[in-house]
């Protein structure tokens, strides 16, 4: 799991950096649903390309919409969280700041 959550930070990462109507495209070329904000359009792709979790246009349950948007909300956070290059940053950070506890604020 730990691979795969790193796989699809850093694919997340990457479709971040696109244009919506490119977003979009790809979306449409999955057969996924094509609407909402940018995060919402990566985190379809995300969740069809690394965890088999397809929102199609027309005949998703409410439950992974729900699901879907939840994650596209999170979605810088699972980022940060789980992307090699962010940890390496945020391990060195902490080597400097950080406390016993790796809390900055609290050493």
């Amino acid at each position: 799991d730990g691979d795969r959550d790193a796989a699809a930070a850093v694919a997340a990462r990457d479709w971040r950096r696109l244009t919506c109507p490119v977003l979009t495209a790809h979306c449409r070329a999955r057969g996924l649903a094509t609407s909402g904000r940018k995060d919402l359009l990566v985190a379809r792709l995300v969740r069809d390309a690394h965890f088999g979790i397809k929102e199609g246009p027309r005949g998703s349950t409410v439950a992974i919409r729900r699901e879907t948007l939840q994650f596209a909300n999170n979605l810088p956070t699972f980022i940060v969280q789980n992307d090699p290059q962010y940890r390496q940053m945020t391990d060195r950070i902490m080597d400097v700041f950080g406390g016993d506890d790796g809390d900055p604020f609290n050493s």
